[in-house]
């Protein structure tokens, strides 16, 4: 995507409730009470649980962080089982129609504004515009359907066995350790043994189940859709007024809409979830509505909306290392840095508007995304260890693929040596990272 067309996409999405006459629930507070209403309690008898599966690395959650891991960890030699809930890869990134892949880019300690994801996020750009179904080079843009069959292709390639269908619902643990993950499917309640363990859950449900400490953050929850025949648009009828249609995509009939949706959302309450869902549901069918009466927009149709959920942020680890906000805009240099990420929007510091090409390629040190206690675990993706100031950087999917392909490659070694994931030597681990082009400075 060209500069000016992405600062353009970034002001309407930012400014999303000025754009449409439609009075939604766009930047409303959702009303559900925070805590489940319990109505007593039963108790569920003991049971042994069949072991199915067993590998070196599992890797729970397909997202754009867990894809990573898994396909990392894979090329790193291990053995890597991935749990999947949906039917498909790339979380919100695909399911979500979070389309933007954003900070690919920033700016280098050399003042020139220049790539900083390589890696992993290479591989799966690469291969969707070889597909021409990329929009733009800075933040691109994805088609969604392309990248589930990228990624899908990718952990096939890399010999990565997935378990679809399937909900990570908690683990079997020591004081330190995991020794497997329990899920639940159409077969059943069944274990999958694991020596390493990656969390790409995004909401940090396997540091939750064993105990690691985290901040939890409310923060805003929308659904993304998709528009059809944006080409079809007669600027020449009687009475024509430009309406927002969304942000471009790779098919050029085909626009995307981030919807702001609720603020501060507990995205691990599920009262607050199933409201929001069913709310937002409603306000991208009256967006939709709303932009078909106006003259010149008939042919306009709803193509379709995220399969998930669109949860920003929730539990946030408290790691070995908490990654500040003056770290990435500082040029903060750190000896355990597995990888870099961009800026993509405009943030203040020190009292100024930094704008998104002014804004410092940053690192992200390995101890970011170490647990306190359980020695067998690492954290990937927006649920790794920083700063809320940050928020807006960490969560992003450039970033989440970053923390990912670190973990993986981390988990792999670990395992591979039979030690803590704390104790993975810092130059084995870049030096690995650097053989999978990561781009760590």
């Amino acid at each position: 995507m060209e500069r000016r067309d992405f600062i353009k996409v970034s002001a309407s999405v930012a400014a999303l409730a000025a754009t449409s006459s439609v009075s939604g629930c766009k930047g409303k507070k959702v009303t559900v009470e925070t805590n489940l209403d319990v109505h007593g309690y039963m108790e569920e008898p003991a049971k042994r649980i069949p072991v199915i599966a067993s590998a070196d690395v599992v890797v729970v959650g397909g997202g754009p962080a867990g894809v990573a891991a898994a396909v990392s960890a894979a090329r790193e030699g291990a053995s890597v089982i991935m749990i999947e809930r949906y039917n498909h890869l790339g979380g919100l990134w695909t399911g979500g129609l979070v389309l933007a892949t954003n900070c690919t880019h920033g700016l280098s300690s050399s003042g020139e504004f220049s790539r900083a994801l390589y890696g992993f996020t290479f591989d799966v750009l690469n291969e969707l515009s070889a597909l021409n179904l990329l929009y733009g080079d800075v933040n691109a843009v994805v088609d969604p359907e392309a990248c589930k069959y990228v990624l899908e292709k990718l952990i096939r390639d890399s010999g990565v066995r997935v378990l679809y269908h399937s909900f990570a619902v908690g683990v079997i643990a020591s004081a330190d350790k995991i020794d497997g993950v329990i899920i639940e499917s159409k077969s059943g309640r069944n274990v999958v043994r694991a020596k390493t363990v990656v969390d790409s859950t995004g909401d940090g449900d396997v540091m939750s189940w064993v105990g690691e400490k985290f901040d939890l953050i409310t923060y805003h929850c929308g659904m993304n859709f998709r528009l059809g025949n944006i080409d079809r648009i007669d600027s020449s009828a009687p009475f024509f007024s430009k309406v927002y249609t969304g942000a471009s995509s790779p098919i050029k009939s085909v626009n995307w809409y981030n919807s702001f949706g609720y603020k501060d959302v507990d995205a691990t309450n599920l009262m607050q979830l199933s409201k929001v869902q069913s709310d937002l549901r409603m306000e991208s069918w009256n967006i939709y509505f709303d932009i078909k009466s106006h003259p010149g927009y008939e042919e306009v149709f709803y193509l379709d909306s995220a399969s998930q959920i669109g949860t920003r942020a929730s539990r946030i680890l408290s790691a070995k290392y908490k990654l500040k906000y003056e770290d990435t805009m500082t040029f903060r240099s750190f000896e355990d840095s597995i990888g870099v990420s961009g800026g993509w929007c405009r943030l203040p510091y020190k009292g100024q508007a930094i704008e998104a090409r002014n804004r410092p390629i940053w690192q992200i040190p390995y101890r970011a995304l170490l647990p306190q206690s359980v020695k067998n675990l690492l954290i990937a993706g927006r649920c790794f260890s920083f700063e809320k100031e940050l928020l807006e950087d960490a969560r992003e999917i450039g970033t989440c693929i970053v923390t990912g392909q670190g973990a993986g490659v981390a988990a792999a070694i670990s395992s591979r040596q039979n030690i803590d994931t704390a104790s993975v030597d810092i130059a084995q681990l870049q030096n690995s990272l650097r053989k999978q082009n990561v781009k760590l400075e």
